[in-house]
């Protein structure tokens, strides 16, 4: 019986309750009683007084306890506090034990107990919570749960029912401890024997939960206090060194900076911003420096703008201006600045010398118009696509060219470069793209672009994603520059801290320092960001890490040498990014000293200049491309004038064989290396190509020393002046000799075809766009070929009416402009004899894709054809023999089959008697007849299945190519025969692979070599001694040979000369028609296997055969069925 109560409910019941009225009361004012009635009353009277006294006591004896328990919650520790409370629960509510739960990451962990009940071990290491025990309920349901007897409660309480039974209590109850409704432990009270609580018992332990529930807020509170406190404690001594570091910073940077107000004055600045502007610290103490002052005329509508965004946002962006220095000069900076608060007229600058980066970006310049260049020569365009936009952001003019596109009409955009790419290539170029951009991964691909003038080029496209810091993509570039936006730091400690550390912060550039040993003291968190590496392993060799490297020994070296001369370090080195990209970086470091000039720290600062860097190293490499790309097509490029040599490239040198270390060679040297029978013509057309102002080309020949010719074909465009003067040639010659050899190799290759075409036995055949012959060689069809000239194949065919389909196809073939193959038919010869003919052709176009016709080749194929049928007949004897010798095999196992049959029928019937038995019964026993019934189904199904193995073996079907559990074949026909072999006192042992993959083929001939095998086994062993006869069937499956089954007996073997002649047709060892093992061997071939014989071990024969993996799927030799030569006609 389970009593469950709420909070209020319980103790609602027990001090809500009001007291009995006397059967004394209830009478008064009835008649006068007799003395024994007085008796009574006053006995009753005395009975109440003695209850009342004891429920006093009680009551006292519980505020006592409540009192006892305030004290120690204000004045003992957690544990004491709980004790007590499991102490005075079990003492005060006459309980053998009590027990307190706390409730941590879902498991009761006891925490006090009291009691003489055993402590389970595991209770202490904490028990999930499970609705099948008191404790598990009372914290899910989060309300009292009252058990009289816990251990009669199995239904309900499974597992606390178990337990009680085990330890030896009766009546439980649980109550939750509840912190603003959720439950954070367990009062759990038990007594051994069957004695509910009471609702005054049930009220105190929910007091005394309540008041355990305030002991654990109290700690936890005081510990999170604690917690506070220590934290902000060290919070203000990181802050204050954190202040203390970034202040030694801002005075050593070497970026400028300065504090200002809005009107112009600058109020304070460091050395480097003083350098910067050409004064000194005199002209800033005098108030003499006035940024407005030093802003050009034509910067200042730019600084108002900067001005509204500082009063707006508190902050303004970098932008590039110029500064005017104290002698006149003019400096490009990059500034940027931040209020100290809202609304305030203080704030606080950063300036950046950009006087290199400018430098560098006019370098830059040059570089690009070279990439240009570059891109005309190499035929390279380069783009970049906006992936949120879904628009291009960038089209190089040699992208525009490729793709057809005119920069001033067509604009760059998707469709229109989606638009050049081959119909054929459009959907694959779409999917492509979609995939890279979809895994954010680099992409390469070829395909070809449609000219509007129909000229088809093939172009080979690479691109990459750009990410930003949350694996996004923002961009995909082909050929161009990664952009990387960095992030920059928001993050701030206090006011005072906020406003130094975003001098640090948004300077866009990696700041460090070090002490003066190089140990790292502070790195940025744009630096941290950039790089993805912590503070931490920076200060454990992380520069280790950072540096690419190939760069890190140099950069070692030259870091060390500074340590210890003292004097600034500048190197250029590759960085690596967050991502795992190196990019290239200015990295510069200065000391720091006190006033003796002992240096303290070291500051330094890297900046980006991977643009830069890769636009110099992708022009040194285009020039790289350019050469090999000669070196590679045997093209040289040259220039000159009437009266010399003026340039030459390398491959021109190696092509007409001078050395350059011996200096351009003359205009004669030259001349004399032509053929001596091309001079005067190439002289010829360079006269007329000069006269008519015209380019020209022309193919000749060289000599070299050494007596080599050369074939050589040049194109030249003269260069003329404003006056119509030459000023030179520039021409390109090729080295084409390898390609006149290729062409002579050619020709004199169909010279030998055509022979081989006019003396082979095949013919070729031409057919116009008519489908009649317009050529045929001379052995084509056995008759004169002139016959059949303007006729068409079927015109000559004998079987247009008796295989109609395969025309039918062929018909559809041509008219679909298809290739075909192997297409077979039947025709007549010169003297009207029928002839089978197997042609293969395809089809001709012209140069403007108009259909001309089919070309292709013919062959007699009478005799394969005729071949083909008589093995298919064969092929039919050979399966009419194996269903005769299965039925007979199966004629030998009558006895075997009746057996097997006959038990389940007669478990059947046993079944069905004991089925109506049990309905005679009264009443019936349903379950009984049940159970009768379905053993009677599972023996029809038992004997169903028996003889649908035995209709298989019987009835004639075309060969099967199934997968199937060769194992379980090989089990079931040794049930079919297990009546022989009991008969014949066998004793049988199988070794059957674990885990053997299936096999291909037909299931009933493969039976059906096992059943022929094990029977000739059983037969050959009746000689032997009643306890020798063995029969071992094994199975095993290896990669490399496939399926092995064994069949091994212990008879008297066979004579070692016989092994192969047993497989002979008509030869038998015993009465019959000798026809078994043929058979077998013929069906194992037709698997593609194998079926041999050799002696066994000791006694006996073996016999073994093979099966191909079932992977290779090789199947089963049959007659060519009508349905597969039309499938294989073409």
């Amino acid at each position: 019986m389970e009593v469950t109560l709420s909070r209020k409910g319980a103790k609602s019941q027990t001090r809500g309750r009001k007291p009995h009225l006397t059967e004394a009361k209830a009478r008064v004012g009835r008649a006068p009683k007799t003395r024994a009635d007085l008796e009574l009353e006053l006995k009753a009277c005395r009975r109440e007084i003695a209850q009342a006294r004891e429920r006093l006591a009680e009551a006292a004896i519980r505020q006592a306890a409540t009192s006892e328990m305030l004290r120690l919650i204000s004045n003992s520790p957690i544990a004491s506090v709980l004790d007590a409370v499991a102490e005075n629960a079990a003492r005060l509510c006459e309980a053998n034990n009590a027990e307190i739960f706390r409730l941590e990451n879902n498991l009761l962990r006891l925490v006090a107990s009291y009691g003489e009940i055993p402590v389970v071990v595991h209770a202490y290491q904490g028990v999930p919570i499970n609705r099948d025990t008191v404790t598990g309920r009372a914290a899910c349901d989060r309300r009292t749960i009252h058990v009289h007897d816990l251990a009669a409660e199995e239904g309900e309480y499974p597992v606390g029912s178990v337990n009680a039974k085990r330890e030896g209590h009766r009546t439980t109850l649980a109550t939750p401890l509840l912190r603003e409704g959720i439950p954070i432990g367990i009062v759990l009270v038990r007594r051994r024997e069957v004695r509910p609580f009471s609702d005054q018992q049930i009220a105190l332990i929910e007091t005394f939960a309540d008041q355990a529930v305030i002991a654990i807020e109290n700690t936890r509170l005081f510990e999170a206090e604690k917690q506070r406190t220590l934290a902000l404690g060290d919070a203000n001594r990181d802050l204050a060194e954190r202040e203390a570091k970034i202040r030694r910073l801002v005075d050593s940077n070497i970026i400028g900076i300065f504090i200002t107000g809005l009107k112009g004055r600058v109020l304070e600045a460091n050395d480097a911003f003083l350098r910067l502007v050409g004064h000194d610290r005199d002209d800033l103490v005098s108030g003499r420096i006035r940024w407005t002052d030093l802003t050009p005329p034509e910067w200042r509508e730019r600084d108002k703008l900067a001005l509204a965004e500082l009063s707006s946002n508190t902050f303004a962006q970098p932008y590039e201006k110029e500064f005017l220095r104290k002698d006149g000069s003019r400096v490009p900076v990059l500034i940027g600045g931040v209020l100290f608060e809202q609304g305030g007229d203080e704030g606080v600058a950063f300036v950046v010398d950009l006087t290199e980066r400018k430098r560098a970006e006019q370098a830059l310049m040059r570089n690009e118009a070279y990439l240009i260049e570059t891109q005309k020569l190499t035929h390279t365009g380069s783009w970049a696509w906006d992936a949120c936009n879904q628009r291009v952001l960038y089209c190089s003019e040699e992208m525009l060219r490729i793709f057809g596109l005119d920069p001033q009409e067509d604009l760059p955009t998707r469709k229109n470069f989606r638009r050049r790419v081959h119909p054929e290539d459009r959907n694959r170029v779409d999917e492509s793209f979609a995939r890279v951009v979809n895994e954010r991964v680099d992409s390469f691909d070829e395909y070809r672009v449609v000219l509007p003038d129909g000229t088809v080029k093939h172009v080979h496209s690479s691109g990459h994603p750009v990410l930003d810091a949350n694996g996004e993509l923002i961009e995909f570039v082909g050929t161009a520059t990664d952009i990387t936006e960095r992030k920059r730091a928001e993050e701030a400690l206090r006011d005072s801290e906020y406003k130094l550390r975003q001098i640090i912060e948004t300077v866009p550039s990696l700041l460090w320092s070090t002490d003066p040993n190089g140990e790292p003291t502070h790195i940025n968190q744009r630096m941290l960001d950039y790089s993805g590496m912590r503070f931490e392993d920076f200060k454990q060799s992380g520069w280790h890490t950072f540096l690419h490297p190939d760069d890190l020994a140099e950069a070692l070296r030259a870091f060390s040498h500074a340590i210890q001369t003292g004097t600034p370090y500048q190197r250029v080195n590759r960085l690596r990014r967050a991502d795992g990209e190196f990019c290239w970086h200015d990295i510069r470091g200065e000391p720091l000293r006190d006033r003796q000039g002992r240096i303290i720290q070291w500051y330094g600062q890297c900046v980006d200049i991977d643009e830069g860097k890769k636009a110099e190293d992708a022009l040194r490499r285009s020039e790289a491309y350019l050469a090999e790309a000669q070196r590679l097509s045997h093209s040289g490029v040259s220039s000159y004038s009437e009266t010399a040599i003026l340039y030459g490239s390398e491959e021109t040198y190696r092509i007409w064989g001078f050395d350059p270390a011996q200096g351009v060679p003359s205009r004669e040297a030259v001349y004399q290396r032509v053929h001596p029978d091309d001079r005067d013509g190439l002289y010829a057309e360079v006269q007329r190509a000069v006269s008519e102002k015209r380019n020209y080309s022309f193919a000749y020949r060289i000599v070299l020393p050494d007596g080599t010719i050369k074939h050589l074909e040049t194109i030249g465009r003269p260069a003329f002046s404003g006056s119509g003067d030459l000023i030179e040639i520039v021409t390109t010659q090729m080295d084409v000799t390898v390609r006149k050899l290729a062409e002579e190799a050619l020709r004199e290759s169909e010279a030998k075809f055509r022979d081989y075409a006019e003396t082979a036995s095949d013919w070729f055949w031409e057919m116009g766009p008519d489908y009649k012959f317009t050529h045929l060689t001379e052995n084509a069809f056995g008759s004169d070929p002139a016959q059949r000239i303007g006729t068409t194949c079927w015109d000559h065919a004998l079987d247009l009416e008796t295989d109609p389909a395969k025309w039918r196809f062929v018909w559809a073939t041509l008219d679909a402009r298809e290739s075909f193959r192997d297409f077979v038919y039947c025709t007549a010869d010169g003297s009207g004899a029928p002839m089978y003919v197997k042609a293969s052709g395809k089809p001709v176009f012209d140069s403007d894709g108009k259909f001309c016709g089919y070309r292709g080749t013919g062959t007699d194929v009478t005799a394969i054809v005729r071949g083909q049928r008589a093995e298919a007949s064969l092929r039919t004897v050979q399966a009419e023999l194996a269903h005769v010798s299965r039925v007979m095999t199966l004629g030998q196992l009558t006895a075997s089959i009746a057996h097997e049959v006959n038990q389940p029928i007669g478990s059947a019937r046993n079944n069905a008697r004991a089925a109506l038995n049990f309905l005679e019964r009264s009443p019936p026993d349903l379950d009984e007849v049940r159970e009768a019934l379905g053993c009677i189904v599972a023996d029809a199904d038992r004997a169903g299945g028996i003889i649908d193995r035995i209709r298989d073996q019987i009835k004639k079907a075309p060969p099967r190519n199934d997968r199937f559990d060769l194992n379980q074949a090989i089990e079931e026909v040794i049930g079919l025969a297990q009546s022989m072999i009991t008969e014949n006192g066998v004793s049988v042992e199988t070794r059957l692979a674990s885990g053997m993959g299936p096999v291909h083929g037909d299931r009933v001939q493969l039976q059906q070599v096992i059943l022929n095998l094990i029977l000739n086994a059983v037969e050959a062993m009746r000689s032997a001694e009643a306890n020798e006869r063995g029969l071992l069937i094994s199975t095993d499956q290896s990669e490399a040979n496939g399926t092995l089954v064994a069949v091994r007996d212990s008879g008297p073997g066979i004579d070692p000369k016989r092994l192969e002649l047993v497989f002979e047709a008509f030869y038998s060892t015993k009465s019959g028609m000798g026809m078994g093992l043929s058979i077998c061997r013929s069906i194992i071939a037709a698997h593609g296997g194998r079926l041999w014989a050799a002696a066994n071990e000791g006694s006996g024969a073996l016999f073994q055969f093979t099966l191909p993996r079932a992977e290779s799927k090789s199947s089963i030799a049959k007659p060519l069925t009508t349905e597969s030569r039309k499938k294989t006609s073409l």
